[in-house]
């Protein structure tokens, strides 16, 4: 838990602090866009612990509960007494309110609605193409530092 602790509030200070990253455009915003794109790349470097190395995110938090966090386990959560042939545990529960249901739906919802909220903000934006593509190269480095940081380092 003290892993998932020190994770929490290396994301929360992205947020909190307004760092000059060297943007050319002096935007104040940028620089919140960035700590988004930092978290999205920690929730899809998480889900994919998840799915793909479940046992390290067990002996990392042994406490966790398995019938949320462990993919083999928790996908039968939105299904009716976790029997498919019993339907939907609640209206949406396999669709569009999947999200609710574990950890790894969850992580990658978070990670989609992050990217999409970036996405958005950063084309609400006049500039000039270059700086388009100058924003794209930074973020993705900014993506996998999250996603290297949670998947390799925490993980490991």
């Amino acid at each position: 838990m003290k892993e998932l602790f020190i994770l929490l509030v290396l994301t929360q200070s992205v947020f909190s602090q307004q760092p000059d990253l060297g943007f050319n455009d002096n935007n104040p915003r940028q620089e919140i866009k960035t700590g988004i794109v930092f978290f999205a790349g920690v929730c899809d470097g998480l889900s994919q612990t998840l799915y793909a190395h479940y046992p390290t995110f067990d002996q990392t938090f042994p406490d966790a509960n398995n019938q949320f966090w462990d993919p083999a386990i928790s996908w039968k959560n939105k299904y009716q007494n976790g029997d498919p042939a019993q339907g939907e545990r609640f209206p949406g529960s396999s669709t569009i309110f999947v999200f609710s249901t574990d950890a790894y739906h969850l992580l990658r919802t978070l990670n989609k609605a992050n990217l999409l909220t970036i996405g958005a903000l950063e084309f609400s934006e006049k500039k000039d193409w270059y700086l388009y593509l100058l924003d794209l190269a930074i973020y993705s480095i900014v993506y996998s530092a999250g996603f290297h940081l949670t998947y390799s380092v925490i993980f490991d």
